[in-house]
């Protein structure tokens, strides 16, 4: 598992519409979803998925792991529907 590399925003769009920027991370949701079901410690899925690592700033890295992971739990009970 690796993401492509991307620039990523530190929180993603809180729309209930699907976005751009929702589009350009459905690997990284997906990604972020299948790491929490296999109960990964957050820091390697950060690691993996937004290809940094997270020991440089802890906190800024958790909330947008937190923040992304929240957006990419969405995207599969509600904003999947739009794209149907």
């Amino acid at each position: 598992m690796s993401a492509v590399m991307q620039e990523f925003h530190q929180v993603p769009p809180g729309s209930d519409q699907i976005t751009t920027y929702d589009r350009r991370c459905f690997k990284l949701y997906l990604m972020l979803l299948e790491a929490d079901n296999a109960g990964q410690p957050w820091e390697k899925a950060y690691r993996i998925a937004f290809g940094m690592d997270p020991e440089e700033d802890k906190t800024r890295c958790q909330a947008q792991y937190n923040t992304h992971l929240k957006r990419a739990r969405w995207m599969s009970t509600d904003g999947y529907s739009q794209l149907l």
